[in-house]
């Protein structure tokens, strides 16, 4: 879905003023929904549940009707019930296994920045005594392990697990349990049991936490009803009170958000719950409205003024003039050099996937080009040979835009693409990876590395069977491409490249 619009997200005033208020909160919740990990992991909830079903059971044998027959929770509640029979008391430590294997090991490959940007924003409000409460239904320790490992004053779910130097506390609570990578798990709230059982404490602790302070809204679709009741339950206290309570929704993939009918009625609902929007026209926008906040809170009046290089499109447009002046006395030499930067990257890269002699592998980089028009362009290529602007591919940066890349950027996290060994294209297989940025302690997406094969994923060394190596390959890449995007390290001395 192409989402058409006047002005950009963060080019909307009222953008502008959630990110200065929210920058000024001296107390702020957050509520980190399933969306924060599908941003890191690339797993939705369905995802889950079907794993666990396929511990027990062909998932092959069910029609489509079938499937959508049941509920995700239903799903769940099948699966738990199916394990209970083979694995009895020692069941809640099967799923957590499972879980385990397929947030960690499975999707390791997939690294957007959603869950990064909240822990790097709680740790600078720590810094400026600001007191953060994030709230989780998610089992994975994405958010915490950036936390723990600082300095921070850290309690996670109540108990302190970091005293570091002398800081505003950061909460971070899992309010259906935690599944660490590392560490032993602890029960999680899966089936409809579960859910049953744990709705009376996870909603008191939200009714705590929308007690305090301003509550920001991440990653949900506030179907959760221990949040529903909640955010109504709560509503008039905040109103009096004056704590704002806002939900970021992104248009992409959501049809009553991306239309403004289905905005209007949205509203109501969220009015009911005593909440407002704001309308990101992108999943990559909600990482980035996280990481503005922190931006923003540097120097609020800075940020807000109409002309300003402190703020999103400020700091954007300084990155382009500053990328550019570095290149444009010799333009067309230096995309020579991208091009043959691309090649010895991708020689390294296909020994790292151990990729058969006779598959065909190509790199490309597609950067944000001129970034008031919205477009990506393709600059540098393995198999490149122009070197004329006007003969750079370019796509309108649009979340159904016949490019791999431009989903990848719209997207926010890497994505793995591949079409029908009958299809006409000629290359199969695409994984493509958006290429953050830092200039200034503060980060934006320059553009998109893609690798491609001319061979089907299954039969492709850039595949999900080969997640390890894929995962190795991708951070290599995403270091090159890094320095390439980045002004004060993408010109290339030929002598030195060679």
């Amino acid at each position: 879905m192409s989402v058409k619009r006047g002005r950009p997200f963060f080019y909307e005033p009222s953008t502008q003023r959630w990110i200065e208020r929210l920058s000024r909160e001296e107390d702020l919740g957050i509520y980190a929904g399933a969306g924060v990990t599908i941003d890191r992991t690339g797993l939705a909830w369905t995802r889950l549940a079907d794993e666990l079903l396929a511990e027990t059971f062909d998932l092959g044998l069910l029609t489509d009707d079938v499937k959508s027959a049941f509920g995700v929770q239903r799903k769940a509640s099948i699966a738990f019930q199916r394990l209970s029979a083979i694995h009895g008391d020692n069941t809640p430590t099967r799923v957590a296994e499972v879980l385990r294997r397929i947030l960690y090991a499975d999707s390791s490959w997939v690294s957007g920045m959603l869950a990064a940007q909240l822990a790097t924003l709680a740790r600078s409000r720590a810094d400026s005594g600001k007191k953060t409460e994030i709230l989780t239904t998610n089992y994975d320790d994405y958010i915490e392990r950036p936390l723990v490992g600082s300095e921070m004053n850290v309690v996670v779910s109540g108990k302190p697990v970091r005293r570091g130097r002398k800081t505003a506390p950061i909460s971070l609570r899992y309010l259906h349990g935690r599944i660490p990578e590392h560490e032993a798990p602890t029960e999680v709230v899966i089936s409809e049991a579960d859910y049953s059982e744990s709705d009376e404490r996870v909603y008191g602790e939200l009714m705590e936490a929308l007690q305090r302070g301003t509550f920001l809204i991440l990653g949900s679709s506030l179907t959760d009803t221990a949040l529903v009741r909640a955010l109504i339950d709560s509503k008039e206290a905040a109103r009096k009170a004056g704590r704002k309570r806002l939900v970021v929704i992104s248009r992409q993939g959501n049809t009553v958000a991306a239309d403004p009918v289905g905005r209007q009625l949205l509203r109501s609902a969220l009015e009911h719950f005593g909440c407002t929007a704001v309308y990101p026209d992108f999943h990559c926008q909600i990482a980035q409205f996280v990481c503005e906040i922190r931006v923003c809170s540097r120097n609020p009046e800075e940020y807000v003024r109409r002309v300003s290089t402190q703020n999103y499109r400020g700091r954007l447009g300084g990155w382009w003039d500053g990328w550019m002046q570095e290149m444009q006395d010799d333009l067309a030499s230096q995309q020579a050099l991208h091009h043959q930067r691309l090649r010895a990257v991708l020689d390294t890269v296909r020994d790292a996937l151990d990729a058969p002699e006779d598959e065909s592998l190509k790199l490309e980089l597609w950067m944000r080009w001129r970034p008031d028009d919205r477009r990506l362009k393709l600059w540098a290529s393995s198999v490149g040979t122009w070197t004329d602007e006007m003969s750079m591919r370019s796509g309108r940066i649009a979340s159904d835009s016949e490019y791999v890349s431009v989903r990848a950027f719209c997207d926010g996290h890497p994505i793995l693409k591949s079409f029908d060994a009958e299809a006409h294209e000629r290359w199969k297989t695409y994984l493509a990876a958006p290429v953050w940025v830092t200039t200034d302690d503060a980060s934006h997406i320059a553009g998109v590395v893609t690798l491609a094969s001319m061979a089907p994923e299954k039969s492709s060394s850039v595949s999900l069977h080969n997640r390890a190596k894929l995962r190795r390959a991708l951070a290599h890449i995403d270091r090159n491409a890094t320095q390439l995007l980045t002004p004060a390290t993408a010109r290339i001395l030929a002598a030195a490249d060679a």
